[in-house]
């Protein structure tokens, strides 16, 4: 089994979000970063396959995993997802669509702020190059992802009798359906131009790849992560040639999309427990949340015959109009989609085409499951679309309001016959809920399987910093301490009833070797021992012979002589020494981390500096001008 040297930065996944990552990261000289990357890699543009560049239809077979899903318990698919780098924006239809601010909020208020409408608008705009409405304040216009809007003079016939139609229906007209207060139909925001598909692989990793700190490793594929400690150390993976490496990093990124991150992380052994036993993987940690909670938009659309004389051409761009609007009596705001497409079925059917119907905003969930142990058996999806009836209702009201735009109007003078649903059955609310309850399919943009959020929530994937064996530990600590009758001065208290909760505690002992002064505890429990100021030199003894641990201290003296003698006697009590400042134990401008006997060696924080391990033990650091606070200067 092949071993490689450490990256700092390793990246599973060259999708839309591993290429963007991969760009940024890169920016930075000093760090090397590894791109992984499970299916091919095309590094020059005249080289890439047309049905990667093609954005007017989506490339199904020929840059795809292979996944099959369950729409409903009824039906089994194909589930197309790229297998390239750029992942899915590298063979979708290049639909540039924001969700809209109050979905975001809703996050923000589900416990993740970040991810507020205020927060994530600058993302936005800094990745875009929107060629139609740069200058607005919710728009970019320099950003690596170019943006437009096909011009009413370029829409195909179909897509202006759709708009047209649906003007006569009574929906307002939306110019720029990203405009966060906007509504109605209008041109679909795109990220292509021409026919040229503006990929995550184009639009970031085209440019990084001159970076020399940049390595993209092609048809890869992760079999799972490497844990040590707690700690992702790094990933296995099965090369081209179907031998097994272990590649090393400081930093690993999982950003393998939708399907696959739950998969890599189930196959490591963090998932529900009850079902990696029965596939005999070995549970690193029980985590219930991992491959739950899959979200995607439930969709179907009418399908119609068109009147002779109406021109079908299947390499006419597939996509080119929107209706966003509110589905009666909903509180969410453009929960339903409608999209013209511009033709439907195969090239050797009668000419048709199709209008599809989208439910924006799911209630439903489903999940991935692991089908085997085998790192190249795919996963097993089931959506379950609809089985939630508010996900059914509002997927009816669509398919009912699409109807609309078959009977009157410019379209349905483009119709001879609806063939999908057919029509003998009935368009009734009844019959329509048992289409779609069996039917309904996927929008193809799942997400939600790694879910974070809260403490508070145990279905989240990113939860509290500690878990249940951290707290436990902790807690004793501090169990101990009440028992012992040590006193404890701040603090004191803990609680697992909602998330794991340690108070901060402060401990006074009168006992230099008792267990917390002794011992590495990962928590907020510090523990104070007073000397006697004239036992100095006793004092530096004492702190040397404590504990078997050696990884940050500090000495606070005016006394010169103090501080040399310190510096001396406590040559191996820290590897970050401190002189009259604060120990950080952890990585402030890439200085070394650990130190010496039970923390370890100077090669943790993946900094050129980390060399000087080779060189000295620890690092010292004074500061002249001593800390007049105990707060850190971004704390104030």
């Amino acid at each position: 089994m092949a071993a490689h040297p450490m990256h700092d930065l390793l990246i599973i996944g060259a999708g839309s979000s591993g290429s963007a990552i991969a760009a940024r990261a890169s920016e930075n000289p000093n760090l090397s970063i590894l791109l992984i990357e499970a299916g091919p890699d095309y590094g020059d543009i005249t080289t890439t396959p047309q049905d990667i560049i093609n954005s007017h239809n989506n490339s199904y077979t020929a840059h795809d995993w292979g996944f099959n899903y369950n729409p409903t318990q009824y039906r089994t698919s194909p589930f197309p997802r790229g297998k390239v780098t750029g992942g899915s924006s590298s063979v979708n239809t290049t639909i540039a669509l924001r969700g809209v601010p109050e979905d975001y909020d809703e996050w923000a208020d589900l416990g993740n702020d970040a991810w507020s409408w205020n927060e994530v608008l600058p993302t936005f705009n800094r990745l875009e190059r929107d060629l139609d409405y740069g200058e607005k304040a919710y728009h970019g216009d320099a950003g690596p992802v170019s943006i437009r809007r096909y011009p009413h003079a370029e829409l195909l016939p179909a897509h202006q009798a759709f708009l047209a139609s649906a003007g006569q229906l009574g929906y307002d007209d939306c110019p720029d359906a990203n405009d966060p207060t906007g509504s109605g139909a209008g041109p679909q925001p795109m990220n292509k131009l021409g026919q040229l598909r503006i990929s995550s692989a184009l639009a970031y990793l085209a440019p990084a790849r001159l970076r020399p700190n940049l390595t993209i490793r092609a048809e890869t594929h992760v079999r799972r992560l490497l844990i040590k400690n707690r700690a992702c150390i790094g990933i296995e993976v099965e090369n081209s040639a179907g031998q097994t490496e272990q590649l090393f990093a400081r930093t690993v990124v999982l950003s393998a999309g939708a399907i696959m991150s739950p998969a890599i992380l189930m196959r490591s052994g963090l998932g529900p427990a009850a079902q990696l036993s029965q596939l005999g993987i070995p549970v690193v940690e029980d985590i219930p949340a991992v491959g739950q909670n899959l979200s995607d938009h439930p969709a179907l659309s009418v399908v119609a015959n068109v009147k002779a004389g109406v021109n079908i051409n299947h390499d006419d761009p597939i996509i080119q109009t929107i209706l966003r609007y509110t589905c009666a009596g909903s509180n969410k705001r453009n929960d339903l989609q409608i999209e013209q497409l511009s033709f439907a079925g195969r090239r050797q059917d009668p000419p048709r085409f199709a209008i599809a119907g989208v439910v924006e905003y799911q209630y439903g969930r489903g999940e991935i499951r692991l089908a085997s142990a085998d790192p190249m058996i795919n996963p097993i999806i089931n959506n379950r679309f609809c089985e939630d009836s508010r996900d059914a209702s509002r997927l009816v009201t669509c398919l009912q309001d699409i109807l609309r735009f078959t009977q009157s109007g410019p379209l349905s003078d483009m119709i001879d016959s609806v063939v999908f649903p057919d029509p003998a059955r009935g368009f009734d609310t009844a019959s329509l809920d048992t289409l779609v309850r069996k039917f309904s399919a996927s929008g193809y943009h799942p997400s939600g399987t790694v879910k974070m959020g809260p403490t508070e929530d145990f279905s989240n994937f990113i939860n509290a910093v500690i878990d249940e064996k951290a707290f436990d530990k902790i807690a004793s600590f501090i169990t101990q301490a009440k028992e012992d009758g040590v006193e404890i001065i701040a603090g004191g208290n803990f609680d697992k009833s909602e998330g794991y909760f340690i108070e901060p505690t402060v401990i006074v002992a009168n006992d230099p070797k008792y267990r917390t002064m002794c011992e590495e505890i990962f928590g907020p429990v510090l523990t104070i021992h007073v000397y006697d100021e004239d036992k100095y030199e006793e004092t530096l003894d004492l702190v040397d012979a404590t504990s078997e641990y050696a990884l940050t201290g500090s000495i606070f003296a005016k006394d010169r002589y103090a501080v040399e003698l310190g510096t001396v006697k406590l040559r191996n009590a820290a590897g970050n020494f401190y002189i009259n400042d604060k120990p950080t134990g952890a990585v402030v401008g890439q200085q070394p981390f650990g130190g010496a006997r039970g923390s370890g060696t100077n090669d943790k924080a993946g900094a050129k500096a980390n060399l000087m391990r080779w060189t000295s033990m620890r690092t010292i650091k004074e500061t002249f001008n001593a800390p007049k606070h105990f707060a850190y200067p971004f704390h104030l």
